[in-house]
């Protein structure tokens, strides 16, 4: 877990004082602010940190699925049930459950959870009997619940259940130095995949770093790490890097024309702003020829004034 943003260590500092607990601990945040990165601090400084760590993804499977991959079920419970099968419950047992947006979770699947929150028992689809479970768990989701409450899509008894310890975890545009620390970090991951030493960030790639949206959570900082990485033949990552791989929003479709020109100006726009509007520097930097860039700038109405 890597941070330097006061709201990170204060909530950090938080989770280190409950992680001994058995405590369930729901975590709220945008999607990829990294609530799954707090929650694997979280079990690795619990007592629980050398027992099984299990995770599921309630949003990336229909809510059937979702049922038998909780419970289990017994040999026979269903047409492709063709032997017993036992649950995530089962296989947390003594260790910790990571329920994943949660807040995708179907109302049946709630009320069942509700019940192995409140018994500490499992049944398995099909089964007579229970099974008695040591589960801790772990909820992440980037939704509202309380609303969602209001609006009956949510148990507000599970939800009672579940936000003993609740953790909101900014974005990363209100933290800017993680933002940074996060590129270093997943560079020299992708460093040591492409065998090669992990690329140096210069202060202009920095400063387009936090200027984009594509930067904007983990999940786009490891994937452009990875690409920049791959790419790059020099030893420092350069905003023309950054550029080149960052992926934006996309638009609505238009013509090629226009996509284009939109895309030149926004382009050539960055490289400015990352290099403080000298058009020299620019050049270097992109590796354009001077009298290229000028007239370019010129077609795009960025730049009227003298090359400096």
């Amino acid at each position: 877990m890597v941070a330097e943003s006061k709201a990170m260590q204060d909530l950090l500092a938080k989770i280190d004082r409950i992680a001994q607990t058995d405590e369930k601990v729901l975590l709220i945040g945008e999607s990829g602010t990294g609530k799954e990165m707090v929650a694997d601090y979280l079990q690795s400084q619990s007592k629980r940190a050398g027992a099984p760590y299990i995770k599921l993804n309630c949003a990336g499977m229909p809510p059937t699925l979702v049922e038998s991959e909780l419970f289990g079920y017994e040999q026979g419970a269903h047409a492709t049930a063709y032997a017993r099968k036992d649950g995530l419950f089962h296989a947390a047992d003594g260790g910790t459950l990571l329920l994943d947006e949660i807040g995708d979770m179907s109302s049946a699947t709630q009320s069942n959870l509700l019940r192995v929150l409140q018994e500490g028992t499992v049944r398995r689809l099909g089964q007579n009997g229970d099974t008695k479970v040591d589960v801790r768990i772990i909820a992440a989701t980037n939704r509202d619940l309380a609303s969602m409450v209001k609006a009956n899509q949510f148990r507000s008894d599970l939800l009672a259940r579940l936000q003993t310890f609740t953790f909101v975890i900014p974005p990363l545009r209100e933290r800017p130095e993680d933002l940074l620390l996060i590129m270093e970090h997943e560079l020299a991951l992708a460093a040591k995949k492409f065998n090669r030493r992990p690329l140096q960030i210069t202060p202009e790639a920095r400063a387009t770093l936090l200027s984009l949206t594509c930067s904007d959570n983990v999940r786009s900082i490891q994937s452009l790490a990875i690409r920049i990485t791959a790419y790059s033949s020099g030893e420092t990552m350069t905003p023309a890097d950054i550029l080149l791989q960052c992926e934006q929003p996309v638009s609505e479709p238009q013509s090629y024309r226009v996509a284009k020109a939109q895309w030149e100006r926004g382009w050539y726009d960055r490289l400015l702003m990352a290099t403080g509007g000298s058009r020299s520097k620019a050049a270097q930097t992109a590796d354009i020829d001077p009298k290229t860039l000028y007239t370019k700038l010129r077609e795009l109405g960025l730049g009227e004034s003298p090359p400096d």
